[in-house]
């Protein structure tokens, strides 16, 4: 006959847990953060205990992103003689259960907020004092920022090169530009890509908000249209502002082409 048993000098060296009483089943948890930052297992003694007594409490809830690891470690006694109830020469054998999984948010946005105001700013936004990035703790988006700038005696843009970098949690962009901030998620294979203005540029204001190219700004405002304070363009009277196709200024979500297959979960449950 076969059954677990209490194991008294227990002991696991993979997460260097030293010899103690492990009762019948100890379950171990060990998590580790996107910084690869490791903690101290978890560990839960009489575990298999718990789970057959009806109404305990053995629901493990990891919601937090990052790498977990999980073992099991038991002891089963099995009886070879029984002479009349009575088990002289029982074995002991240990038993180990392990794997590995993983914890991912399957969103693909970042928020930015005013730096002054603190108010959210969706995509389009413009605003005077500059962002910050808010990556609502998923820690594991790909987030990259352009900036991209307007000099004086080049037409449209020029891309800032010199800028170009991945965004990092809490950081602040308040130089005059327009930010470009892709965020992609290759668990989910997809990306989202929002576009903040940081300055008074009348031009860059109704190019971010409106679509238009910055010679039809221009052009629109040598004929005598006016720009809000919205970045709206306001026409003059007899003046027709041209239509813009909406894709071309708002947020976008698209997929990635990419063969990644693994699949985003914010909840796991070890139970």
């Amino acid at each position: 006959m076969l059954s677990i048993c209490g194991d008294t000098n227990g002991y696991d060296e993979y997460f260097g847990i030293e010899k103690t009483d492990m009762g019948r089943g100890t379950l171990i948890i060990r998590h580790t953060d996107y910084q690869n930052h490791t903690a101290d297992p978890v560990i839960y003694t009489d575990y298999l205990a718990a789970t057959a007594t009806k109404g305990a409490a053995v629901e493990v809830k990891l919601c937090e992103e990052g790498d977990y690891e999980v073992a099991l470690d038991y002891e089963i006694r099995e009886d070879n003689l029984d002479i009349f109830g009575w088990n002289p020469f029982p074995s002991y054998h240990n038993y180990r259960i392990y794997f590995r999984f993983s914890v991912r948010n399957g969103n693909c946005m970042v928020y930015p907020f005013d730096v002054v105001t603190g108010a959210e700013l969706t995509n389009s936004s413009i605003t005077e004092n500059g962002f910050y990035l808010d990556l609502a703790k998923s820690r594991y988006l790909n987030i990259d920022i352009k900036k991209e700038v307007r000099k004086e005696g080049a037409e449209g843009l020029t891309e800032d090169v010199r800028f170009n970098k991945p965004a990092k949690d809490g950081e602040q962009y308040t130089d005059e530009g327009i930010y470009t901030i892709t965020v992609s998620n290759v668990y989910t294979n997809q990306t989202t890509t929002k576009v903040i203005y940081v300055g008074t540029d009348d031009v860059l204001k109704a190019h971010v908000t409106t679509g238009l190219s910055i010679a039809d700004v221009e052009y629109q405002l040598s004929m005598g249209a006016t720009v809000a304070e919205d970045g709206t363009l306001i026409p003059a009277p007899d003046q027709t502002i041209p239509p813009v196709d909406e894709t071309d200024k708002t947020e976008t979500t698209d997929p990635i082409d990419d063969d990644n297959d693994k699949e985003g979960d914010s909840d796991k449950n070890v139970g």
